[in-house]
């Protein structure tokens, strides 16, 4: 993790928020990790992967045991995490969106999600993509990733967020 970071720093960019593949930051000794090695990276933010359960549900209508069953946990998580960095400096979203929508955030998904946003800072978590892979590591033919990179591109979703008074804004520019 030392050196992740390390690396990281040695680029010419600002480490914008933290977060580890399928969510591996949560695991209380990465985290320990994090949280003391932070402090010399200028705190970047860390992301909870918290989807509220109810916003979650009617938005999508969907997969209700699923996503019943992600929220208590994250939400456990989240709160152990949140009492981990209490004190320490480390900012953290409140919520992130699409967790148990991956591969399927549609324009018409997000649309509806924006009508169901708690009040916060948000992640709508996506893997958009131009085109789809070939061979046997290909994902299952729900994931469209092309459909994702629409939606991040959608002239709708964009005029919904001006008429809701929102905006993109990285976690730094969202936490400060």
């Amino acid at each position: 993790i030392e050196a992740q970071f390390e690396r990281f720093g040695a680029t010419c960019f600002a480490m914008d928020h933290i977060n580890g593949h399928r969510h591996f930051h949560l695991h209380p000794v990465v985290l320990d990790a994090i949280a003391a090695l932070a402090p010399g990276f200028d705190n970047p933010p860390l992301r909870l992967p918290y989807e509220p359960y109810a916003a979650s549900f009617r938005a999508n209508r969907d997969r209700a045991l699923g996503r019943l069953a992600g929220s208590l946990f994250y939400a456990v998580q989240s709160r152990r995490i949140r009492g981990r960095l209490s004190g320490g400096g480390m900012k953290t979203n409140d919520c992130v969106f699409g967790l148990h929508d991956s591969g399927a955030m549609s324009e018409a998904r997000v649309l509806r999600l924006l009508d169901h946003l708690p009040h916060g800072v948000t992640e709508i978590y996506c893997h958009p993509a131009t085109r789809r892979w070939n061979g046997s590591d290909a994902p299952p033919a729900s994931y469209q990733p092309e459909a994702e990179f629409r939606a991040l591109l959608s002239g709708s979703v964009k005029a919904k967020l001006n008429a809701m008074g929102l905006r993109p804004l990285t976690y730094r520019a969202a936490l400060a």
